[in-house]
């Protein structure tokens, strides 16, 4: 009897399973017709609650507080075992999780809106956060990739490599000086500038083999670069970034380099499959990645009879 109540109260606390330990042999001593009845209170309950600690403001409500707020209590999230915050917001049907454009950090998505792993705070602020990330050093990891589309609103001339004029202010503005101290912080040296279209097909005459590297050293002008393919247009627009990035003296030093992605790549990762024919501008984008040169070990080789290199 004693094995079995203690079996069937192990979701209680101590206290209330050494109370149904003895239980059993008061019952036996009993007169016959008396109850004896066990009553604890769960100590781990499992919690979502509308309102919490909310860092400056204190513990509040939901209904006094200037915006919406949902807690997860300790005991949740003691008993899921989550691995990562998108895990625990799994509880909430109205937050999907997916991943960030090339790197593992999460991004939140609630009811539409994107909020990326780098806006969430701590008690409430974000000051703690920051100050962490100053004194812990970011070299070796994997810097923050930038992802800029037309839905984004970084607009192109259509067909063309032209630069908008809003887009080129953002650049000056916001990409360049995070990618100088992600180039710090980081400690790498290489800037790729990668363009991306849409699979809508395109028509006309091209130049870039012949204007082309020129455009890339200033020695042309972008809005003459002329394209009869989405790979072509895609390296045209890398190359109308890659000018804008070169000519900032706060990048000094990196190597910026123009790649095409063509229409191949779909955000985020994922390889087009060619039934996509109509316009979409999150494809019509440019995203930039930083990270170190390779290092090449020089290729020592012998001659081996008449047409063969050993590679030492």
């Amino acid at each position: 009897m004693s094995s079995l109540s203690l079996r069937g109260m192990i979701g209680l606390t101590a206290g209330a399973s050494m109370l149904a330990i003895t239980a059993p042999a008061i019952a036996q001593d009993a007169v016959g017709g008396d109850d004896i009845v066990v009553t604890a209170q769960r100590n781990n309950q499992t919690k979502v609650t509308a309102g919490g600690n909310v860092g400056v403001f204190g513990t509040k409500a939901a209904e006094d507080i200037p915006f919406n707020i949902r807690s997860y209590n300790e005991a949740l999230i003691l008993n899921q075992q989550p691995d990562s915050l998108g895990e625990v917001l799994e509880n909430d049907p109205t937050i999907r999780t997916a991943l960030g454009f090339g790197i593992a950090g999460e991004v939140f998505v609630i009811r539409g809106f994107d909020l990326s792993s780098d806006d969430v705070g701590f008690d409430g602020l974000y000051a703690k956060n920051l100050a962490a990330d100053a004194n812990r050093s970011k070299k070796g990891e994997w810097p923050p990739f930038v992802s800029l589309s037309e839905a984004k609103g970084y607009f192109f001339d259509s067909g063309k490599a032209t630069l908008r004029p809003e887009f080129e202010q953002n650049l000056k503005n916001e990409v360049i000086p995070m990618l100088a101290r992600n180039l710090v912080d980081y400690d790498v040296n290489v800037i790729e500038v990668i363009g991306h279209t849409d699979e809508v097909p395109m028509v006309g005459s091209s130049n870039l083999d012949a204007k082309l590297v020129s455009a890339s050293t200033n020695r042309f002008p972008i809005r003459g670069l002329q394209s009869t393919d989405n790979a072509g247009l895609a390296m045209a627009r890398a190359v109308a970034v890659v000018g804008i990035l070169r000519s900032d003296p706060r990048l000094k030093g990196a190597a910026i380099l123009p790649l095409s992605g063509a229409q191949m790549i779909v955000p985020v990762d994922r390889m087009a499959d060619g039934t996509a024919t109509a316009s979409d501008q999150r494809r019509r984008r440019i995203d930039i990645r930083c990270q170190s040169a390779c290092k090449r070990d020089p290729l020592s080789a012998r001659k081996r009879g008449s047409d063969s290199l050993l590679v030492q």
